[in-house]
């Protein structure tokens, strides 16, 4: 072992040996520091992926919904009652009555009152709207029996993900076994078909399940970003403007911009951190 001098302070010798071991500790401390936070993004970015896994398992159906193809007489008496092919004159056109019979034909034309009624429920109740829009898209068809995709009842739709069980009696669920039977008639007729929702997009807000989408919430949030980039874009500008050309130094001014800079310190490491 290294002696130390007569007055008490450490040799050159000592001093390197000292600071050799006080490295090593400050080596294997930040080792255990470096792999306690690694450890601590894996274990959030486990549950992140968890969280996620969750979200898309639990959403991604939620995109997707059943439609019934009919054959549609579109009727231009009935659909253009103004006869000028107009939007107001489609709009007013019996698109509701055409809907209905294709159903009720494609059904073998079931007779009574409760049967109709049943046989009816299977159909949205925007099917005579997306007629009368494909109506719009397609004036060429008008006189035409054609094929036209429509949306079935929330109700049927939860019946056909399985949500809605047959087992169950009439009394306690919301569908009756006849509208079940003609389900099973135009599933077996392979009418039903499974699809991505085209209302997730090009629907708003409804209390009707199966139309209902994010379109006039999307608008919504747009404006509302767009207002905010309005407003906070020039006012920011000419905050900066004013604080570095017009105003007093005084102690507010100060307190201000100490704000300012430890928010753009902040944003910055936020940012180098993300890139390494």
């Amino acid at each position: 072992m290294i002696d130390s001098n007569t007055s008490g302070a450490l040799t050159p010798q000592e001093t390197a040996i000292r600071v050799a071991a006080t490295l090593k500790r400050r080596g294997r401390s930040e080792r255990r520091f470096r792999y306690f936070g690694v450890g601590a993004i894996t274990l959030a970015l486990c549950f992140l992926v968890f969280l996620f896994a969750g979200i898309l398992s639990k959403g991604i159906p939620g995109m997707f919904q059943h439609y019934v193809t009919l054959e549609v007489m579109l009727d231009k008496e009935r659909m253009d009652p103004k006869g000028d092919m107009s939007a107001g004159s489609l709009y007013s056109g019996d698109a509701v009555s055409l809907v209905g019979e294709a159903l009720l034909r494609t059904l073998g034309d079931p007779e009574g009152r409760k049967d109709k009624r049943a046989a009816r429920s299977i159909l949205s109740s925007g099917s005579a709207l997306r007629l009368t829009e494909f109506a719009l898209k397609h004036p060429e068809l008008i006189g035409q029996r054609v094929p036209v995709k429509l949306a079935v009842d929330d109700d049927i739709d939860s019946f056909m993900r399985g949500f809605i069980s047959r087992d169950t009696p009439e009394s306690d669920r919301r569908l009756s076994d006849r509208t079940i039977e003609f389900v099973d008639v135009l599933n077996q007729a392979s009418l039903i078909s499974y699809e991505f929702s085209d209302y997730l997009f090009l629907g708003s807000a409804s209390r009707n399940a199966e139309i209902a989408g994010i379109k006039g919430a999307l608008i919504g949030s747009i404006w509302t970003l767009g207002v905010c980039l309005l407003i906070a874009f020039p006012l920011g500008v000419a905050t900066a403007v004013y604080l570095e050309e017009i105003a007093p130094k005084n102690r507010m001014t100060e307190i201000i911009e100490i704000n300012i800079n430890n928010l753009a310190a902040c944003l910055l490491y936020t940012s180098d951190a993300a890139d390494e």
